[in-house]
């Protein structure tokens, strides 16, 4: 198991040399959807591959629910999602702005300590183009 990375020129570099510097992008080899992630879960399983993926989608169901209402939600040893705001209008007085023209920017993930501890055992091979 690894994380393959390609070699690539940085468009913002700040050094004052002229040679162009190097940052290593992660190539990503797919993207897991829930239907991949419960397979993988299941093993073989058709009963167990339904109840699993019912609990995935009420618990992404429930976290929105929960970002709606202004939460933030902390998955214990996972992370935390929040919600950030913005505005398309810069004002100087609160008065100035209504509920209506504020936004959802972002949803926020912050990962947990232990899940950064277990990224650290991560490998990387560099992938040939």
């Amino acid at each position: 198991m690894a994380i393959n990375y390609l070699m690539e020129e940085c468009s913002r570099n700040l050094a004052t040399s002229t040679r162009k510097g190097l940052i290593p992008r992660v190539y990503r080899k797919m993207n897991i959807t829930i239907g991949k992630l419960v397979s993988r879960l299941a093993g073989g399983s058709h009963i167990r591959k339904t109840e699993l993926k019912l609990a995935i989608e009420l618990v992404r169901e429930q976290i929105i629910l929960e970002l709606l209402d202004g939460n933030s939600v902390t998955l214990d040893e996972f992370g935390t999602f929040s919600v950030s705001a913005a505005t398309d209008k810069a004002v100087t007085n609160p008065d100035e702005i209504r509920s209506a023209s504020i936004y959802v920017k972002n949803v926020n993930f912050i990962p947990s300590p232990r899940l950064m501890k277990r990224m650290e055992t991560a490998r990387f091979e560099r992938k040939t183009k």
